[in-house]
């Protein structure tokens, strides 16, 4: 996968993913190319700071919880999050 390299303002850590490139990014935050503990990889989406307000952080923990719900062979599994951390992320 082409990932962009991390720029200086970017963590190179979230939860148990260390976070190897920036992958996309949208209107509500940055999705990076991670690797598990593992060596597994994922697609770790960040919440940006100036957006995570309580609202923000409601829908962003009820989105984790469906995400737990989902699966199937063509859909990415979910493997972990922190809508409580202080830049709340996600990992698939």
């Amino acid at each position: 996968m082409n990932a962009a390299p991390l720029s200086p303002e970017d963590p190179t850590q979230l939860g148990d993913f260390e976070l190897l490139g920036r992958i996309g990014h949208g209107g509500m935050g940055q999705v990076y190319l991670g690797e598990s503990q593992g060596g597994e990889p994922a697609a770790v989406k960040v919440i940006k700071p100036s957006v995570v307000d309580s609202e923000t952080r409601l829908r962003f923990a009820q989105e984790v919880e469906v995400l737990k719900t989902v699966w199937g062979p063509r859909i990415a599994a979910f493997m972990d999050a922190d809508p409580e951390a202080e830049q709340p992320w996600l990992a698939t």
